[in-house]
Parts: structure tokens; C-alpha cells; sequence
């Protein structure tokens, strides 16, 4: 059997130990990979060591480094990675063939040098403590030579040194949580005037709505009743197109019967007075809607004298509630028939013959009307035309 101090040493990984312990729920056991050298271990261990599960937000004690030797049998394990940190396993110091070992104690050095310990784990009567003195004490009095002292020594000190980094971090981490909250309770106290202002504006939208609501039921009651009001004028139109048509059949049955004289020209019924609404579609005055203007409007005062365009035979015909309220139409033959309508009162009586400038009747505003003006048709076979083609304004 060799000398302990001759023996040879082998490295050891356990990949996972979580796994190689059996930890509950864990998968079949991670294989160790034994390595002939330490620098083949150190670079083994390097690599796992950047895998996810050796990061701290995994938790228990993942990637292993260890020593052991077959003659006489011994094993160690040196170095855990749990949750992002290296912690030196100090059970070796109670294992007088690792402590004798120059060997395992110039990996020690070696590993401190390559892969640097944050903390250091100690196991003693089935129990671990860390970070504590009892930790440090165990390792400077577990020392078996001046050597092996120093050299863990010189562990404590670097552990010291990772601990005093990490209390710098937590202090400033600390410092900085302070300086979070007291912005975070500065946004709070804006968001809650934010707040304030919030629900004004919703208030106030609130009320707009409500204010916007009401009127819309008034528009829709408006548009209900204007709508009827519609139906009923528009049967007013068509009532009123309907008298002019047969108006018209019995004129053309009178001019069979009597021959009618006229000029074949037009005068305008209003001299003096130019035209205003025009011919064709139009947005009607009084009900707001685009709708088909059979004549011409010319304003003029109320009273103002309306002379014949040309001469013929008139059939006058009071307001019957048809929306032309008084007007006249007179038959000049051949298919042409002029029509004169809103008039205060009539100048001639029902089937007299008039002369082309004989005053007929006078400027109103009864029927559908805005104001005082003459409503002026042309029509020729019973179909309007537009009465602006028959004059010349310049």
C-alpha cells in the first residue's frame, strides 16, 4: 500500500449533485467524470459552471468539484456551486489524508487562484452552518500544519473580502431601494392629483354626455314630428300636382271648344323685380331638405301688381290649404299654360280672358311661404320648364 503522502489524487465533477443525491423528483443520477489532472477538472468545471442551472435564481447545490484516490481509498468534495456562488466545503480539514496531502492542498491554492470562493461550508454532526465565526474557527484550528494554515488563512481573508463586496452591494442595493420608494411614493402622490383631475373631467364629460343625450331625444322627437309634417306636405304636393293636371286637362278641353289668342311670347310678371330662387333642385326654405322648385321666385313688396305674361284665359283658384295658397293659372293655348302663385288677393274673376300686362292679382305670402314674393311656372304639355329660358335679363 503507497504512503499517503504518495498517493496518486484524482479530480472529480458531478454535473448536478441535486441529481447524484437523489433529491426528490430528480431523474436517473448524473454519472462523475473523473479527470487525470486538475487543469482538465478546472476547465470541465469552468464550462458548467455558465450553464442556467448554476445560476442564483436556481436553488440547492448543483455543480461539484472533488478529489478522491483508490489506495488507500479517500474522497473529498471541495467545491459546490449553489445558487450562482462557490462555496468551499471544509470537510476535508477534518480528514487527516486530505489535511497531509500536499497534493490536495496545491488544488486548494489552485482552485482559490482559477475559480475564487464566496463563502465557505461547513458540516459537522450531520449539520452545516455558513458565514458564521464557528465556520472560520473550524477551518483555522482544523489546520494540520503551518502550511495548510496559512493557506486557509489566506481562503478566509479572500472570503472575508467576497463578503465585505456583497455587504457593499446590499447597502447600495438598500440605498437605491430608498431612493425607488421615495420616487415610487412621489409618483403616487402625482398619479393620486392626476386623479382628482380625472374624475373632474369625467364629471364633467358625464354631464356633457348627459347634456348631449337629451338633445339627441329632442332632435329624434323633432325628426319624428318634422317627418310627419313631411309625409303630410308631400301629400300636399301631390295633391296640389294632381288639381294643376287636371286644371290643365280642362283648359286644353276648353281651348277645344273656344279658340284662345295670345302673343307666343312672354312679358315679366314682375317689371322691375329680378328673379331670386331659381329653377330645379334646391334646399327648400322651410323644410331644410334638397327638393325639385317648379318655378321661379321673384321677391317683391306685398301688394305689388302681377301682370299676365301673355294673353288667354284664367282659372283662378283660392288657398285650399295646398301650399300655393291663391294663384292663378292662365292657358294661353297650344299647350302653354303660366302660373302665378302666393298671391294677397286676385285682380280677375275664374274663366275671364286676360291681355298679355293686364294686372291679374297681387304680391302675398300665402300658402307655404317665407315671405311676400311670386312663385312664377311655365308649363308646357303639363311638364315645368325653367321660365328664365323665355326672358332676356342682359
Amino acid at each position: 500500500m503507497l504512503d499517503e503522502k504518495d498517493s496518486k489524487w484524482q479530480c472529480y465533477i458531478i454535473p448536478d449533485l441535486a441529481t447524484w443525491t437523489g433529491a426528490a423528483g430528480s431523474k436517473p443520477y448524473t454519472p462523475i467524470e473523473f479527470y487525470g489532472t486538475y487543469e482538465q477538472a478546472a476547465a470541465r468545471f469552468q464550462e458548467l459552471r455558465s450553464e442556467p442551472y448554476n445560476s442564483e435564481e436556481v436553488p440547492g447545490a448543483r455543480l461539484t468539484f472533488g478529489v478522491q484516490r483508490e489506495d488507500p481509498p479517500s474522497a473529498a468534495d471541495l467545491l459546490h456551486v449553489r445558487q450562482g456562488k462557490n462555496y468551499l466545503v471544509d470537510d476535508y480539514t477534518r480528514m487527516a489524508s486530505l489535511n497531509q496531502s500536499p497534493e490536495v492542498m496545491d488544488i486548494l491554492r489552485q482552485m482559490r487562484k482559477d475559480l475564487g470562493f464566496d463563502r465557505v461550508r461547513v458540516y459537522e454532526h450531520g449539520a452545516m452552518e455558513e458565514n458564521g465565526n464557528y465556520t472560520y474557527l473550524s477551518i483555522i484550528f482544523g489546520s494540520k500544519s503551518l502550511s495548510e494554515l496559512m493557506a486557509n488563512l489566506d481562503m478566509i481573508g479572500e472570503i472575508m473580502e467576497a463578503d465585505k463586496r456583497i455587504y457593499d452591494q446590499y447597502t447600495a442595493a438598500r440605498e437605491d431601494a430608498e431612493v425607488i420608494k421615495a420616487e415610487y411614493e412621489e409618483t403616487l402622490g402625482q398619479l393620486a392629483d392626476k386623479q382628482e383631475e380625472y374624475e373632474a373631467e369625467k364629471a364633467d364629460l358625464e354631464a356633457k354626455i348627459a347634456e348631449a343625450s337629451e338633445l339627441i331625444a329632442q332632435l329624434e322627437e323633432e325628426i319624428s314630428s318634422n317627418y310627419d309634417l313631411y309625409l303630410q306636405v308631400l301629400a300636399e304636393e301631390e295633391a296640389l300636382e294632381s288639381d294643376i293636371q287636371s286644371m290643365i286637362a280642362e283648359l286644353e278641353r276648353q281651348e277645344a271648344a273656344n279658340s284662345i289668342t295670345s302673343t307666343g311670347t312672354y312679358i315679366w310678371p314682375l317689371p322691375g323685380y329680378s328673379p331670386g330662387s331659381a329653377y330645379g333642385w334646391r334646399m327648400h326654405p322651410i323644410f331644410n331638405e334638397m327638393r325639385f322648385h317648379a318655378g321661379e321666385d321673384i321677391g317683391a313688396p306685398s301688394g305689388t301688381p302681377i301682370l299676365a305674361a301673355d294673353s288667354g284665359v284664367a282659372t283662378v283658384i283660392p288657398d285650399n290649404g295646398n301650399g300655393y295658397g291663391n294663384y292663378i293659372m292662365i292657358n294661353h293655348g297650344g299647350g302653354r299654360v303660366t302660373l302665378y302663385a302666393h298671391m294677397s288677393s286676385f285682380a280677375i274673376s275664374g274663366g275671364a280672358s286676360v291681355s298679355q300686362g293686364q294686372v291679374i292679382g297681387y304680391v302675398g305670402s300665402t300658402g307655404n311661404s317665407t315671405g311676400p314674393h311670386l312663385h312664377f311656372e311655365v308649363r308646357v304639355n303639363g311638364a315645368t320648364t325653367d321660365p328664365k329660358q323665355y326672358f332676356n335679363f342682359g
